[in-house]
């Protein structure tokens, strides 16, 4: 039966043009497809976040969410200083660190590298 086989592959031919063809649409489908498919990680989840400011270090969720919601942009504003529970926004400058809410338990590749802002 083996060589029965081998006799119907010679005669079906070589790899050829059509066979070269195939194979590339296969991979344009396969890596547009892997795309997709690992963008989800990227997009799909965020969590709530904060600018990091020192005098936050200790508070609750709670409390950050208090303080925050006072701002026009809560998830990116830099504070220059929290005064009797009032923030101070910073005139000029861009957040560097944040605080995350992880509700889900785990972190993302956008908490990890801090795409947020």
């Amino acid at each position: 039966m083996q060589m029965d086989f081998d006799a119907v592959l010679e005669k079906c031919g070589s790899f050829g043009r059509f066979q070269y063809i195939i194979l590339l649409c296969f991979g344009i489908v396969n890596i547009l497809s892997s795309m997709h498919y690992y963008s989800q990680i990227l997009i799909t989840f965020t969590p709530e976040h904060w600018c990091y400011h020192m005098k936050l270090a200790n508070a609750s969720f709670d409390e950050i969410r208090a303080i925050y919601a006072q701002t026009q942009s809560p998830h990116c504003t830099l504070l220059d200083d929290i005064v009797d529970g009032m923030p101070i926004v910073a005139e000029v400058g861009q957040c560097q660190q944040w605080i995350y809410e992880y509700e889900r338990g785990y972190r993302t590749i956008t908490t990890e590298l801090n795409w947020v802002c």
